[in-house]
């Protein structure tokens, strides 16, 4: 407790991502998740978002301390479409 944490997340955008089993996508479904974390980190902790793709990205290399910075680059992932 009273600790700052970096978090990292990391989100699969390969062309499987993009298949949708019921009404949104595998991809549509990590970027929920990835938000729902966002949003439970405290005060002060860091945050990267690594996009998992040929070639991997990372959209927020070093740590941001803005959640809604983090959260609005999550919602503008996209998927690769590649391996």
């Amino acid at each position: 407790p009273g600790q700052r944490t970096h978090w990292v997340l990391v989100v699969d955008a390969s062309m499987s991502m993009s298949h949708a089993p019921g009404e949104t996508s595998r991809f549509e479904h990590a970027k929920t998740l990835a938000a729902q974390l966002v949003k439970a980190t405290r005060q002060g902790d860091g945050l990267s978002v690594v996009l998992m793709g040929d070639p991997p990205r990372a959209v927020i290399g070093a740590p941001a301390f803005s959640r809604d910075a983090v959260l609005k680059e999550v919602a503008d992932l996209t998927p690769t479409h590649g391996s």
